[in-house]
């Protein structure tokens, strides 16, 4: 995998508690810290956007009138918790 540089502005008093934590933790620099941080937000992102989609689908009986079983969602929310919650 090919790293890319980016540039970043922040300020000052965040960058002090950035270093302090990267101080006080196994970080070895500001840059593993940051990627680690943006790792975990992009993992967020994706669980708040499978968990949307569950709700979509079990909502989707109600606004259409053709049930869904709760098995079949259950299912679902299974797969999605065994993929971004293990």
């Amino acid at each position: 995998m090919v790293n890319q540089m980016i540039n970043l502005r922040m300020e000052n008093k965040l960058i002090s508690e950035l270093d302090q934590v990267v101080k006080e933790s196994t970080f070895s620099s500001r840059s593993e810290f940051i990627k680690d941080a943006v790792r975990k937000a992009v993992i967020e992102f994706h669980k708040m956007k499978a968990l949307e989609t569950l709700v979509k689908y079990k909502g989707y009986g109600k606004r259409t009138g053709k049930e869904i079983s709760d098995k079949a969602f259950e299912d679902a929310k299974q797969a999605v918790e065994k993929s971004f919650f293990s």
